[in-house]
């Protein structure tokens, strides 16, 4: 009787020891689950307020399709948490889900990008050879906002930049008979033939003789 006595207390303990594991095996697996939800709220909060900031200060509208994913992220956000405890499940779909929206709207801003920046940042690289300083350092906090995931604070340094270089280009008065000419010097095509009457104004009004190169061509 004692032999199985004390294999029946064994047996108890055992129990008693599979029991702890397994809840606290569950406990850290819920810790894990709770932590992916934190951040992935976190993420999404991220990505709404970017999203409305570059709305407002860029007039970039998400399309239809983006809207109805962000509100179907919510509604699964929603559902997750049951009893103050994320479910593991819901907070995957919300992880697949963000990525979702992620790639949509990388593939828009894109897009939009290309249309918002690309008269500043052309103007910019023409007009390089004037004052590198100021349009390096405008085409360098423009162009880092090129893809989508940037922080907002690379977001907010392209406003102010393309503002900038707005002010800067409309400063130099230029027409459209300076501007090509810039180009075609910026590719070494430009010659005296280009020299027109508004272009030799411009350099003499800007006081950018000292600046401006001639040499020959030889074939």
């Amino acid at each position: 009787m004692m032999i199985i006595d004390t294999l029946r207390n064994k047996q108890e303990e055992m129990k008693r020891l599979q029991a702890r594991e397994a809840l606290r095996k569950n406990k850290s697996q819920q810790e894990k689950t709770d932590a992916r939800f934190r951040i992935l709220l976190f993420q999404a909060h991220n990505a709404v307020d970017i999203l409305h900031y570059m709305k407002v200060h860029t007039n970039f509208v998400p399309t239809d399709e983006l809207i109805s994913s962000f509100i179907s992220l919510f509604e699964i956000l929603r559902s997750a948490v049951s009893g103050g405890l994320a479910d593991s499940t819901r907070v995957e779909d919300g992880e697949q889900a963000l990525q979702k929206i992620q790639a949509t709207t990388k593939k828009e801003w894109t897009a939009f990008y290309s249309k918002y920046t690309g008269g500043t940042v052309s103007t910019l690289k023409v007009i390089s050879g004037l004052d590198k300083s100021v349009t390096a350092d405008c085409l360098e906090r423009i162009q880092a906002a090129a893809s989508w995931g940037a922080d907002k604070a690379t977001c907010e340094k392209m406003i102010v930049a393309m503002a900038e270089a707005d002010t800067f280009i409309s400063n130099l008065n230029m027409d459209q008979d300076v501007i090509a000419f810039l180009q075609k010097m910026n590719l070494g095509h430009a010659t005296l033939m280009d020299l027109t009457q508004n272009v030799s104004t411009w350099i003499q009004r800007e006081s950018l003789e000292n600046k401006i190169r001639l040499s020959f061509v030889l074939k």
